[in-house]
């Protein structure tokens, strides 16, 4: 008796799922990729651990050339001198993905946890894409609130 319809098709429909089960499952299974947000704290944890630590030339070496070119290592090591809020551990607040003439750009906030009568001081570090990586572009202490800007 000779298959028609439905039936007929069958083997071939199991054939040509088949191949796609073990893509499907490795899809479903996979573990969670980092968020870019997720992956700014990869370079601003360790950025202000850096200065926290005294190693504020390589904290500086790891920024953004338009950083240094601003800046200067000099500057740097008397802008960080001059904040006492780099001597205390800093806790994350948040980052966002920020647009700046069609540019992508990490803003990310930490704040201090003072102790009376010290005052609560806040960091925001930018960051920018730079030779293939992420960098910190600016570091403000007590910044201005932000503008509003398209995100």
């Amino acid at each position: 008796m000779k298959r028609t319809g439905v039936a007929a098709q069958t083997p071939y429909i199991a054939v040509g799922i088949l191949p796609v089960l073990p893509v499907g499952a490795f899809w479903i299974l996979r573990k969670p990729a980092a968020t870019p947000l997720d992956a700014a704290r990869t370079i601003t944890d360790p950025f202000l651990a850096k200065i926290r630590s005294g190693q504020v030339d390589a904290a500086w070496t790891s920024t953004a050339n338009d950083f240094k070119s601003y800046l200067g290592r000099e500057g740097f090591r008397r802008f960080v001198a001059r904040q006492p809020v780099f001597k205390q551990p800093l806790n994350y607040v948040d980052c966002q993905s920020l647009e700046f003439a069609g540019a992508t750009k990490w803003q990310c906030n930490y704040r201090s946890a003072p102790k009376p009568p010290q005052k609560l001081d806040e960091v925001r570090l930018l960051l920018t894409f730079e030779e293939g990586n992420w960098k910190v572009e600016r570091c403000e202490v007590n910044p201005r609130p932000t503008p509003a800007i398209k995100q």
